[in-house]
């Protein structure tokens, strides 16, 4: 469920771009040159949307680009198979600034945009984490095995004395481990910094404990739950925050 909910968008989109391409060639007017601005911008917009797609599932830019100037060449040779239609190179370069523009709009110019649109995209990408169960319930576990997808090759350490630690990720984007066990005041946890890791647009935040934030929780996460049943076995409850 969870890889159907990163790269499922990202299927759908590019089943749009291959059925809008197997369009016979069409006019939207009599010009010439509105003709070629009007579908070179929706070249661009599409590509720069399968982006953001990929990069929503991925997490990494590079291969985002990758995938998208991989996907524009083989819609290029698609629509060699269509009538009144031909591929052109230059639609594959089209595509690639349309990749290109997005990549730098999220990457470079995300941060320092309105926190409201910071939000919404991280929303999207799922970066906050909250995890919820009493103690051995495994939420540390789960974390260190989520630090292991990022990347992280050494052994995640509980935070539980030191509240957050801090790690470096590939692409220039961080790792926020919080415990909130030892807090028990609002005051406490604002002076973490917590709403500065939420705004960042590169940071991935795991937070244990995360029932402690009461009023704090932001509204875009990922919620977890951890229980032990009778015969020793785990139960583990995903849902989307609100």
């Amino acid at each position: 469920m969870k890889l159907l909910l990163a790269w499922g968008p990202a299927v759908v989109w590019m089943v749009v771009i291959f059925l809008l391409s197997s369009r016979p060639s069409v006019e939207v007017s009599p010009e010439q040159i509105v003709n070629f601005l009007f579908f070179k911008t929706l070249h661009v917009i599409e590509y720069a949307i399968l982006f953001f797609l990929y990069y929503r599932a991925s997490k990494k830019p590079l291969v985002a680009f990758l995938l998208t100037v991989t996907y524009a060449i083989s819609d290029e040779i698609h629509q060699t198979l269509v009538p009144t239609r031909e591929g052109k190179l230059r639609d594959v370069i089209i595509d690639t600034i349309g990749a290109g523009a997005a990549w730098i709009a999220i990457v470079k110019l995300l941060p320092k945009m309105p926190k409201k649109l910071q939000k919404w995209v991280r929303s999207w990408q799922g970066r906050i984490v909250c995890l919820y169960g009493e103690l051995g319930s495994g939420k540390t576990t789960f974390a260190q095995g989520f630090a292991k997808g990022l990347g992280i090759t050494r052994r995640l350490l509980s935070p539980t004395f030191i509240i957050v630690r801090r790690y470096d990720l590939p692409e220039n984007s961080l790792l926020y481990h919080v415990d909130l066990y030892r807090l028990n005041s609002t005051d406490e946890m604002e002076k973490l910094g917590l709403s500065e890791m939420f705004a960042g647009p590169d940071a991935f935040v795991v937070i244990e404990w995360a029932e402690r934030l009461g009023d704090l929780l932001p509204e875009d996460r990922i919620d977890i739950h951890f229980s032990v049943l009778d015969d020793g076995k785990h139960k583990i409850t995903i849902t989307k925050g609100n």
